[in-house]
């Protein structure tokens, strides 16, 4: 008997956890969103981005190259991630890719196909993935791809918020490329 409430007690606990994070998971989409455009529309994939290079990404090595002038990079900030951050803690997490449930977010979100009927329109959509959280929850970053529509046009970013009294903002946007 007090295996099967252990086992219940556990089951709902994960259950639980798995829950809150989702629901945080869309709670951060809700402040990444302004950050990406100043406009009531904004066409989105409907599946998640992978976060590339992940492992490469949260490595001292990698975030040191971000502490020599880079346009439009806070070198200061860098420098005290480098210091803050547990690099295995976050590279090894596995995020699993799965398709936004943009019901739950406050904005209207267009979702957009992964292959389009017409490649060559003009407009501007975005690849975002799933948020990796630091260990004690305070800060969370999030890879996005910002295609432009046109060929070989876009670039890639990681933006990385901080919750400040239980509000995510924006702490610093890291490019990875631009084409």
């Amino acid at each position: 008997m007090k295996k099967t409430a252990s086992l219940i007690i556990l089951f709902f606990w994960i259950y639980n956890t798995n829950s809150q994070n989702k629901n945080a998971d869309y709670l951060l989409l809700d402040e990444v969103i302004p950050t990406l455009v100043k406009k009531s529309e904004l066409y989105v994939y409907e599946k998640q981005s992978d976060f590339v290079n992940q492992k490469k990404f949260f490595s001292k090595t990698f975030l040191y190259n971000y502490t020599y002038p880079t346009i439009g990079v806070d070198n200061k900030k860098v420098k005290k991630l480098i210091k803050k951050l547990d690099f295995e803690n976050l590279s090894a997490q596995k995020i699993m890719v799965d398709n936004w449930d943009f019901s739950k977010s406050k904005y209207s979100i267009i979702k957009y196909v992964e292959n389009p009927s017409n490649q060559f329109d003009k407009i501007r959509r975005f690849k975002i993935s799933k948020p990796i959280y630091s260990k004690d929850f305070k800060m969370a970053f999030i890879y996005y791809e910002d295609i432009c529509g046109f060929i070989d046009c876009g670039s890639a970013n990681v933006i990385i918020f901080k919750k400040c009294n239980n509000t995510w903002k924006l702490y610093l946007t890291i490019p990875i490329y631009i084409s």
